[in-house]
């Protein structure tokens, strides 16, 4: 019971102090307030920013993909005739086997019944040249099942012309994206001649024009009908290259990737391997951006800690007459720590309440981008971890601020500032 009074002393005696200089408590206040605002607004909007880009560029490939790549041989004549020599072959060649995946419609059926697994499209790659004029534009045609397709990508959102009707109708229809239409100088309704790498010629007739917002990719997609494609090449209705794979959860995408590719005797890669810029210099620029936001916590810990010295310079008298009455160190060094732990926890609170609310307004804020078509306002995070951290953070900068101090308030000597 002593204890706790002693406590209720102790605390009733920072408080009072601090309403002595509401100035000085009021600027140190605003102080961690501004820096855990500015430090959640920063936060909001570079994840908010990263987490867009990384999630439109994910959104517009497979998180897995089973198909089969040219080998190479794994031995040759010579070694077979003779086994015990040393065989050198220069410049060898590749295995003459086709790249369709084995049993391919078979394997998307399987991989439709995996609870794991969002959505499965199949699509068979040939490349074409494409005529514009007097020149030949080379490029590649995907033949896909649309609804498989749009169920992976999301196609339907992504047509700023035509639609896709008569890709499921009518025989020699595709779909381009805009800016390989724009290359061509075409639009929708339009007649297209194309020569395949055997130099047979086919009309194409374009139905549709997509936008994915990732400019690269604009430029060389060109979807047709599974059939369609298949014909081009000459192979039966079962020939596939490609099968493509959402997961409702792409963390378990390299595993996964590995196990189906052993499992079905193809190659496998993952959107890990088929985007590691993306997801390194995510991680680069979320590096960064701590380096950034423990700068400014830390600026703003050096402004309270400044307070916080002044305070103890303009209240000597009052700590040697604590000391005087038979107050220990200990309890002179609480009395400031409980002042800048105050301080930490209104500044922190009204901080975050702050940078949520500025975070909150900035999503009404409209952005128009040619690249980014699907952004109409600015993307913001509001994630509750980073808010979590931002009261940590501001807590910490706080108690180590006040600690210093409060260590050197608890070493005055009561008797030789009394006398003067």
């Amino acid at each position: 019971m002593r204890h706790l009074n002693n406590i209720k002393l102790i605390s009733s005696i920072a408080f009072i102090q601090l309403r002595a200089k509401k100035t000085q408590t009021i600027v140190a206040t605003a102080g961690v307030a501004f820096g855990i605002t500015v430090f959640i607004f920063l936060l909001s909007c570079v994840k908010g920013v990263n987490e867009y880009i990384s999630e439109l560029s994910l959104e517009q490939c497979p998180d897995i993909r089973l198909f089969r790549e040219v080998r190479m041989t794994g031995g040759t004549v010579l070694d077979k005739v003779y086994a015990d020599d040393h065989n050198i072959v220069h410049h060898p060649k590749p295995e003459n086997v086709p790249l369709n995946l084995k049993d391919g419609m078979r394997t998307i059926e399987e991989l439709r019944r995996n609870p794991l697994i969002k959505a499965v499209s199949g699509s068979v790659k040939s490349p074409v040249f494409y005529h514009f004029g007097s020149s030949k534009i080379g490029g590649e045609i995907t033949g896909i099942h649309y609804e498989d397709e749009n169920s992976l990508l999301n196609l339907d959102a992504k047509f700023t012309g035509g639609s896709s009707k008569e890709l499921s109708i009518l025989p020699g229809s595709v779909i381009m994206g805009k800016g390989l239409a724009e290359r061509l100088n075409l639009k929708p309704g339009d007649k297209i001649p194309v020569t395949d790498d055997n130099g047979h010629r086919f009309i194409f007739n374009l139905s549709g024009i997509v936008r994915t917002g990732v400019p690269e990719k604009d430029k060389t997609i060109c979807y047709a009908g599974m059939e369609t494609v298949q014909n081009i090449l000459n192979v039966p209705s079962s020939y596939i290259t490609d099968i493509n794979i959402k997961l409702y959860d792409r963390t378990f995408a390299p595993e996964m990737a590995a196990e189906l590719g052993k499992r079905y005797a193809c190659e496998n890669s993952d959107c890990l391997k088929d985007n590691p810029f993306l997801f390194e210099g995510e991680k680069l620029q979320n590096t960064v951006f701590r380096c950034i936001a423990a700068g400014i916590l830390l600026v703003a810990g050096f402004g309270i800690f400044n307070i916080l010295n002044m305070m103890i310079y303009e209240k000597m008298k009052d700590i040697s007459i604590i000391k005087a009455m038979g107050f220990t160190d200990s309890d002179v060094c609480l009395i400031f720590m409980i002042q800048s732990l105050a301080i930490g926890i209104v500044g922190a609170v009204a901080g975050l309440v702050s940078g949520y609310f500025l975070s909150w307004l900035m999503t009404f804020v409209p952005f128009e981008s040619d690249v980014f078509v699907s952004m109409k306002n600015l993307p913001m995070c509001f994630d509750a971890i980073y808010y979590i951290l931002g009261l940590c953070f501001g807590l910490l900068t706080t108690a180590l601020a006040g600690y210093l101090p409060s260590r050197k308030a608890a070493r005055l000597d009561p008797i030789t500032i009394l006398r003067g």
